[in-house]
């Protein structure tokens, strides 16, 4: 299924969650990513229950060093 991700169109599994999607994207162990999904806030804690459908927009926020 395609869900957008920062605007870009992606491609994930049916039953993906937030945690699966951070994971496939190598950000799940990171800290201080924020992650949106479809306009609200989604707390780590609930990463892994949060379901994915298709269209959903997420919205990630990570830190990034620079100098």
């Amino acid at each position: 299924m395609r869900v957008y991700v920062n605007d870009e169109d992606i491609e994930i599994e049916e039953g993906a969650t937030v945690s699966s999607l951070l994971g496939k994207m190598a950000l799940e162990a990171r800290s201080g990513v924020a992650v949106a999904v479809n306009d609200e806030v989604i707390s780590r804690s609930d990463w892994s229950r949060q379901s994915l459908a298709v269209g959903d927009r997420v919205l990630l926020i990570a830190p990034i060093q620079g100098g």
